[in-house]
């Protein structure tokens, strides 16, 4: 039985910052489909969706269902979740909510109605 929560994760540092810049190209794209509304991927609609019915952000939409996956992944498994889907799912909720809150979609949604309109 592996334990997730003593085991040191081992990394050099080009595949922290590789892993980071995937993490922000991911919210990026994440947040030019919810801009679109042309559709986005059943994660981000759930959280979407939450944060319709709840005074929450996409950020900690991402961070609760992120927690109730690993939650029920826990119960099922009878052990200790891996800690990073929790921290990545709850780190790209936060930077979606970081590009709404620099007003990205002012930009985003100017391009598209000018790509729409061609």
């Amino acid at each position: 039985m592996k334990k997730y929560f003593s085991e040191q994760i081992e990394g050099s540092v080009t595949q922290y910052l590789t892993y980071l810049a995937g993490c922000l190209v991911f919210s990026i794209g994440a947040r030019f489909f919810i801009d679109s509304h042309l559709g986005t991927d059943p994660l981000d609609v759930l959280c979407i969706g939450m944060t319709m019915h709840l005074p929450i952000s996409i950020g900690i939409a991402s961070g609760i269902v992120a927690f109730v996956f690993l939650l029920a992944w826990t119960i099922l498994n009878r052990k200790a979740p891996p800690l990073t889907p929790f921290f990545t799912t709850f780190s790209v909720g936060l930077l979606i909510d970081f590009w709404g809150w620099i007003g990205l979609q002012h930009y985003t949604t100017s391009f598209l109605n000018a790509y729409v309109m061609m």
